[in-house]
């Protein structure tokens, strides 16, 4: 399989390169594939992307769980995903102008909910990220997400909700 840079929601302004992979819910010039993140799953084979950029698209989904695990689940091990996204904490224009916006995030969203510790605690999540590196510059929240295998999971964890669904 040759392995690509997908690049989610990257609109009509990205330049796309060999290497790349685009998927918009607009046919922009480039893209291939045209798709609706929402609707999960994505027609993109496991372990498709070294690497996942999502750059202003998770403040527009409907589901942020099911969002991380589709890119959990298309990352090839070792692989990485980046999101920036508007800082809840920041400027309230910059969050809500945007009537596409479906929420907004603030730093501790990954930390809380998308590390091993965040799973174990409130199972939010079906699969773990080892948090690279986070900040916030500019009313922007920028992470940079490496997938965790599943072995780091108890079998507690796999027996709570997810999603609003028993996972036993």
């Amino acid at each position: 399989m040759n392995r690509k840079k997908v690049i989610l929601g990257p609109g009509s302004a990205h330049r796309k390169k060999e290497d790349h992979f685009l998927v918009d819910v607009v046919d922009f010039p480039g893209v291939d594939l045209i798709h609706d993140l929402n609707i999960t799953p994505w027609p993109i084979p496991d372990g498709f992307a070294l690497h996942v950029n999502a750059s202003h698209v998770v403040e527009h989904l409907q589901n942020l769980p099911a969002f991380m695990d589709e890119c959990w689940r298309i990352c090839n091990p070792g692989g990485t995903l980046f999101i920036e996204t508007p800082d809840a904490n920041g400027d309230p224009n910059l969050i809500w102008a945007d009537p596409t916006h479906v929420r907004p995030y603030v730093k501790h969203t990954w930390v809380n909910y998308y590390t091993v510790e965040g799973i174990e605690k409130f199972g939010v999540s079906r699969h773990a990220w080892a948090i690279l590196h986070l900040e916030t510059k500019n009313n922007v929240i920028r992470i940079h997400l490496q997938p965790i295998g599943d072995e780091w999971l108890t079998d507690e964890t796999f027996k709570r909700k997810c999603y609003g669904i028993e996972q036993i």
